[in-house]
């Protein structure tokens, strides 16, 4: 699944290592840990961010799945010197033909590569969250694993 997430993404890393040589896209490959087993956060999560362009993308098996086997636009909320802050929605029709949204939002701690992850259901109350670690490094680095 891993190889999976990380393929979507290596195309694009590319033609940003083509443009910008001076900062490599860094990737976060997150190994997560859900309570809740719904499908809204899974054990898989890919994160790129291209430093010299800001451009993020986010790659998990619900990005996928809601926009069409691609991974999803994100923004870096906050760049740190103790963690790193990433945001994304998606929005996508449910089977009962209703339309929701979905908000992320990922802080990665940078001392001991700790992430957590929580979601939620625009216009309800509860979160969901995971947490996890993440290897993190170049992304032309973590795609050979």
């Amino acid at each position: 699944m891993r190889r999976f997430l990380v393929s979507g993404l290596f195309v694009w890393v590319s033609a940003l290592v083509a443009q910008a040589a001076q900062a490599a896209p860094i990737g976060y490959d997150c190994t997560l840990n859900p309570k809740v087993k719904n499908g809204l956060l899974s054990p898989g999560l890919f994160i790129a961010h291209d430093p010299a362009t800001g451009r993020v993308l986010v790659s998990d098996p619900m990005a996928l799945h809601v926009n069409n086997g691609q991974p999803v636009a994100a923004r870096m909320v906050s760049d740190g010197a103790k963690r790193d802050v990433f945001s994304w929605e998606l929005k996508f029709t449910n089977r009962a033909q209703q339309k929701a949204r979905l908000r992320y939002r990922a802080t990665y701690f940078k001392a001991d590569n700790r992430i957590s992850v929580v979601v939620t259901p625009v216009g309800y109350s509860n979160r969901i969250m995971a947490k996890g670690t993440c290897k993190v490094g170049a992304v032309s680095k973590i795609h050979k694993r």
